[in-house]
């Protein structure tokens, strides 16, 4: 807070001011046809506006006279409170009144100097009340380094400060809520407009189609895990059922040592697919299935249940639908709110009545900044004034899709007023005007023309940020990437067909060649011809060149026999001892 003193305005004396000219109304004259009309019963704003007016009587019938001189204003006689009303005014004072910038309430332009900079909801209605009450205006920001504050604007009227206090503003203005906290330090008039909060979180969106989509009820971590599972059992399989490991006769994988550990992969993946076309013939292969069996069936139940929810595209709601669902929630939920707001006071009040938690991730120099947080995702949800939520949403997200929603119902109902120091009563006149403006509907006609707060206003934010919706239906899109692994499945399924083909017709098959062979020789006659005439010739020639060997050799022990022992022994040419006369015969030379 400067240190510099700048005098308050200082009301003139009673005999300065001037009457407002009103026209006289029209005398009535009731009518004796009609019964005498009922008594119109006061509203508790005007029960309200009453009971302070009579308070601050009795408060202004004996001062203190501790506080006279303490102030600029005090240093003057002022009317008796009752007279400064609209019927009297201030007599053209000025009053300097500290802004905090709001959108749509308060909105300055820093291109132009003095007054004109400043426009919105809440100068247009302070002039509005000036004019009733005979006053001027001098708007000034409280503060250029945090301009969205409302306590910098309540600082600059002295607020909080000790009676007396020096303080650059008379009023202070925006869209400061009337709290219990700050009315220990301030004197509010009645609210000039009346709010509560709104929950707002980031808007689901309608997926895009991707053709992937089968894929998302997994992780890609937890997919890389079942492959790594399926891998392991394959493994297993392959040291207990291979042909060359097994202690079982038989095997359904097949030889080869590469072969086998492909196949055994193969039994192993073909457990997720439903596709088993064989299994494991050892005990240890058996139990080895029963455990990968059980896996594969929780697997492919969890995968069944979720794939639905990631191919359509139905309508989406956000995980919050209101306030209610944060405090429930505890710290589950991370909340971002602006710095020098009546957020913090609010959830403190929250946790101090209800014992609620909040975890406050993101404390931001502004509410459109919260704002951000939410759509960045660093926080999840934010509230703020459903008048300057309408207006920020209208305003600066009329392009679709809209990043941000209002869930649930308004909550926390507050109400905007202006501010002045303790030692001001003027802010029983402006009560009284406030008052006014609300019956004559002056108020709500300067709010419409921003845009915000009516019904209209709604209905506008809920056709640009409702929750997406789109056809529960599952259409092709969302299944072309199925369409498409299948197809590349079956072509490498091909490939890997042609290649064994390949590798066939280059190592040859005997098999095949000899059923060639025997194709060509029944149906070829020449060479069938030529081929039993060759086979005939060849029987014939073996024929007698076994026979001509069976009796030699049988020509040959019989001669052995009759001549054994009548002669000296010869040897022939194969070795054998012969006498000489079946020497003689076997040489030709007997007769």
């Amino acid at each position: 807070m400067p240190d510099v003193a700048i005098a308050a305005p200082r009301p003139p004396s009673p005999s300065a001011l001037q009457p407002l000219s009103f026209s006289a109304p029209t005398p009535f004259t009731p009518n004796p046809q009609l019964p005498a009309p009922m008594p119109r019963p006061l509203s508790s704003s005007t029960l309200a506006l009453v009971l302070a007016l009579s308070l601050a009587s009795a408060l202004a019938s004996d001062p203190d006279p501790q506080a006279a001189g303490t102030h600029p204003t005090d240093k003057v006689n002022k009317p008796p409170i009752n007279n400064v009303t609209a019927s009297i005014g201030f007599g053209f004072t000025t009053f300097k009144m500290a802004l905090h910038e709001e959108r749509p309430f308060v909105m300055v332009d820093r291109s132009k100097t003095g007054n004109a900079r400043f426009t919105g909801i809440t100068i247009d209605i302070s002039k509005k009340l000036c004019e009733m009450l005979k006053c001027n205006l001098e708007y000034l920001m409280a503060s250029e380094t945090n301009p969205e504050s409302a306590d910098k604007a309540i600082e600059a009227i002295g607020g909080g400060l000790p009676l007396g206090s020096p303080h650059i503003a008379d009023i202070a203005g925006g869209a400061i809520h009337i709290t219990p906290n700050r009315s220990n330090f301030v004197h509010f008039t009645l609210p000039f407009f009346d709010t509560g909060y709104v929950t707002v979180v980031q808007r689901p969106v309608a997926k895009a189609y991707n053709p992937w989509a089968f894929f998302d009820p997994f992780e890609g971590g937890l997919w890389a895990a079942l492959v790594g599972e399926i891998i392991v059992v394959g493994l297993f399989f392959a040291l207990l059922e291979a042909p060359w490991l097994t202690a079982e006769e038989e095997s359904d994988l097949v030889d080869g040592h590469v072969g086998s550990f492909f196949d055994a992969a193969y039994l192993s993946f073909s457990a997720l697919t439903c596709t088993l076309d064989k299994g494991p013939k050892s005990w240890g292969g058996k139990l080895v299935m029963l455990g990968h069996g059980w896996f594969m069936l929780i697997i492919i139940a969890s995968y069944t249940a979720n794939l639905a929810t990631f191919l359509t595209t139905s309508a989406l709601s956000p995980s919050i639908t209101g306030w209610n669902d944060v405090t429930a929630a505890g710290t589950l939920y991370k909340i971002a709110i602006p710095a020098g707001l009546a957020h913090d006071d609010f959830l403190a009040f929250e946790k101090g009545h209800y014992g609620y938690n909040f975890n406050v991730a993101a404390n931001t120099p502004t509410w459109e900044a919260s704002m951000q947080a939410v759509i960045d995702g660093v926080a999840d949800v934010t509230f703020h004034d459903e008048a300057m939520v309408q207006y920020y949403m209208l305003n600066n997200m009329s392009t679709s899709p809209c990043p941000l929603m209002t869930v649930g119902n308004k909550f926390a109902p507050a109400g905007y007023g202006f501010a002045f120091g303790l030692d001001s009563t003027a802010f029983l006149a402006w009560s009284q005007a406030i008052l006014t403006m609300k019956e004559n509907g002056e108020i709500t006609k300067i709010v419409d023309s921003y845009g915000v707060g009516s019904p209209s206003a709604t209905t506008k934010i809920n056709n640009l940020c409702a929750a997406a919706t789109s056809s529960a239906s599952m259409s092709f899109p969302e299944f072309h990437g199925l369409f498409l692994m299948t197809g590349l499945i079956a072509l490498l399924g091909g490939s890997v067909g042609a290649f064994q083909k390949f590798l066939q017709i280059k190592e040859g098959d005997e098999g095949n060649k000899v059923a060639a062979l025997e194709k060509t020789v029944v149906t070829d006659p020449v060479f069938e011809a030529a081929l039993k005439a060759g086979l005939d010739a060849a029987l014939r020639e073996s024929l007698e060149t076994a026979f001509k060997a069976g009796m030699e050799a049988g020509l040959r022990e019989g001669i052995k026999q009759l001549g054994g022992g009548m002669a000296p022994k010869d040897v022939d040419k194969t070795g054998n001892e012969v006498t000489p006369m079946v020497m003689q015969e076997l040489n030709g030379e007997s007769n």
